[in-house]
C-alpha cells in the first residue's frame, strides 16, 4: 500500500541505552520532518522536543547513535533512523520516568504510487553485532501485573487502519524469566534475522 504520511515510533519497554535501527519505505521525492519528544501520557504534555537532522549517508546515521540523524536513500526508498532510549524506566513501567519517549516522522510526498522496497535495507558492514539465528521465546508462565499498558488502545475513527508493531529487546530480567530471543512482530507476522 501507500506509505503513511505520519508515523510515531515509541521505544516501549526499552531501558536507557537500548536501541533499534529502523528503515521505513517511501517513494522518491519524499521530504521529511522528524522530531523526538517525551509525552506525559497522564497530562498530555509534551516536552524535550528535538529535531532530527538529515545525514549524508546511512553509515552516518547508523554510526552516530548519540546524534539525532536520519537519511533518506531515494534509490532504495528507505528512510533510516536510529532510535535509542535516553532515560531510565521506573521498575516495570513501559516508559521512562520522564514520560514516553517517541519519534514522530511526518512525510510529504508528491507521489501516490505504492512502493516496493528490498527486504534487507541495512548494509552488512553497518551491523554492530554479528547476526545470529533467533527463535521466538516461549511465554513466561507467570503473569506480570505491572507490565505493559493497562488497556488496549481503541480508535473511534473506523476509517483509520493501524499497524501493530511489537519489538522485544532482551534485558537480563527477560532472560532470567525464561525468554530466549529478541524479535520484531508486525501485526501477526514475526520477523527474525535469519543469518
Amino acid at each position: 500500500g501507500r506509505s503513511p504520511e505520519e508515523v510515531i515510533l515509541y521505544p516501549i519497554n526499552f531501558n536507557r541505552g537500548n536501541w533499534i535501527q529502523v528503515a521505513l519505505c517511501y517513494p522518491q521525492g519524499t521530504t521529511f520532518k522528524i522530531i523526538s519528544d517525551i509525552n506525559q501520557r497522564q497530562t498530555g504534555k509534551v516536552h524535550s522536543v528535538e529535531h532530527y537532522s538529515s545525514a549524508s549517508s546511512v553509515e552516518a546515521v547508523l554510526g552516530n547513535p548519540e546524534k539525532r540523524l536520519y537519511y533518506f536513500d531515494s534509490q532504495s526508498g528507505y528512510l533510516f533512523l536510529h532510535l535509542q532510549a535516553n532515560h531510565p524506566r521506573k521498575g516495570h513501567s513501559y516508559c521512562s520516568k520522564q514520560g514516553c519517549e517517541r519519534v514522530k516522522v511526518v512525510a510529504r510526498s508528491v507521489s501516490t504510487a505504492t512502493v516496493a522496497c528490498l527486504t534487507n535495507p541495512f548494509p552488512a558492514k553497518s551491523r554492530r553485532v554479528p547476526a545470529e539465528r533467533l527463535w521466538v521465546s516461549r511465554r513466561v508462565a507467570t503473569p506480570c501485573s505491572l507490565c505493559g499498558a493497562p488497556q488496549v488502545a481503541i480508535s473511534s475513527e473506523p476509517y483509520m487502519q493501524y499497524v501493530r508493531v511489537q519489538v522485544l529487546s532482551l534485558s537480563r530480567a527477560h532472560i532470567q524469566n525464561g525468554l530466549q530471543s529478541a524479535f520484531i512482530k508486525v501485526n501477526d507476522e514475526i520477523i527474525l534475522d535469519r543469518k
